[in-house]
């Protein structure tokens, strides 16, 4: 592990609706506790032994996956730092800005923000793609993790790289959600763009100042007013369920003049489809 890694502090989005892969994931077990990760470990232990090294993580999940999460953890050794179990699900906005909270003493401290429901098969390069952001993130930059663009794909976010900055990074020039297929095409022609791979690396005190502030206020009373059990953080219903519904990606990196992109060749599959899913067992 590289020693700038140490003091980075995961937070584990372990969310989902259990819809994409059905049958295989239900409401029940959504997608990151489906063992479909190489060597037998479910999406969500594959990503908690991904970042082995750094802080313990911190994880998000549903209150009605507790069992699940405390399982997988339980499997590969981990405790977390802090779980904190939604109501309902709100996006990924609500999540960060919860765990941005419970770090508001510490703003300095570095959140890299991971889904559970995606494979990175190159653990090292993922690694370096991280410790090349911290840079840029000490110094209050959003990163974002760039996925090489291989082909025309309308499910996917996509990254502009715009003036190039050292170790391989760039600023992030525009940021498109799910763009058309004729955008996709003229995107791939130009040789600028990458995919998102969903994963955000910045200071608490960062991410606090750029999420809306209907978010902070919904996530501070939702922490404010949560049950803390031996194990868990359950976040107020009122005021979480209250939280506008938002991604990270509409609610930061579509307006923000902050981010970076640092390329990341690691592996990454969205197994979010039975082809996507096929496709990457194979591999």
């Amino acid at each position: 592990m590289r020693p700038e890694l140490a003091a980075v502090q995961p937070v584990i989005l372990a969310g989902g609706a259990g819809r994409r892969l059905w049958p295989l994931s239900r409401p029940s077990r959504p997608k990151p506790f489906l063992r479909i990760a190489p060597g037998g470990y479910s999406l969500l232990q594959a990503t908690i032994l991904r970042v082995a090294g750094m802080r313990a993580p911190v994880i998000v999940g549903a209150a009605a996956h507790r069992d699940l999460i405390l399982r997988d953890c339980g499997g590969v050794g981990v405790r977390p730092a802090h779980l904190l179990l939604e109501p309902a699900g709100r996006g990924t906005a609500p999540a960060l800005a919860a765990a941005a909270h419970l770090h508001a003493e510490t703003g300095d401290r570095l959140l890299l923000i991971l889904p559970s429901d995606h494979r990175i098969d190159d653990r090292e390069a993922f690694l370096r793609a991280v410790a090349a952001g911290v840079v840029h993130a000490r110094d209050g930059a959003i990163v974002t993790l760039g996925v090489p663009a291989t082909r025309a794909e309308t499910r996917y976010g996509y990254i502009e790289r715009g003036a190039p900055l050292p170790g391989g990074a760039a600023r992030i020039e525009s940021f498109v959600e799910k763009p058309p297929a004729d955008r996709v095409r003229t995107f791939m022609r130009a040789g600028t763009h990458d995919w998102n791979s969903g994963i955000f690396l910045l200071r608490a005190d960062v991410a606090w100042g750029a999420l809306p502030p209907a978010v902070v206020v919904a996530a501070q009373d939702a922490l404010g007013f949560a049950a803390e059990g031996q194990e868990t953080i359950c976040l107020a219903p009122g005021p979480w369920q209250a939280c506008p519904a938002i991604s990270i990606d509409h609610a930061i990196m579509e307006r923000t003049t902050q981010g970076v992109v640092v390329p990341a060749a690691m592996g990454w599959h969205d197994v979010g489809t039975w082809p996507a899913l096929i496709a990457g067992l194979w591999r």
